[in-house]
């Protein structure tokens, strides 16, 4: 019984941190570090704040929770966010203006992460 609330505990926390938007790219190989790409109608977003986080609350557009670290793009649109170890969950978000773009990953981040806003 305890095993099957702890599953549907994880699958709604999951399900919180999906937004449409966000593009996962890569193996999903358990990495040291990634890098995040931040896109605005196509093309790389320079200078845009990026939060990693933990989670995110419910709800359109969600906040981050449990923030690790915000970084800001260079002017390829990139971040690299190191320290990222093999199991958690790690969440990446990005916003411009009404639009937010995340992306949560558990136990698995890949080595590139695209978020399109």
């Amino acid at each position: 019984m305890k095993i099957r609330i702890i599953l549907a505990v994880l699958s709604i926390g999951l399900a919180a941190c999906s937004s449409g938007g966000s593009t996962p790219s890569g193996s999903g190989n358990n990495v040291s570090q990634a890098t995040v790409t931040v896109t605005l109608s196509g093309a790389a977003d320079a200078n845009q704040i990026v939060v990693e986080s933990t989670g995110f609350t419910a709800g359109s557009p969600g906040t981050p929770t449990g923030i690790l670290a915000q970084q800001t793009t260079n002017g390829a649109g990139q971040t690299v966010f190191s320290g990222i170890f093999g199991s958690g969950q790690y969440c990446f978000s990005a916003t411009s203006g009404s639009k937010q773009a995340d992306q949560c990953y558990n136990n698995n981040v890949p080595a590139t992460v695209t978020l399109a806003l």
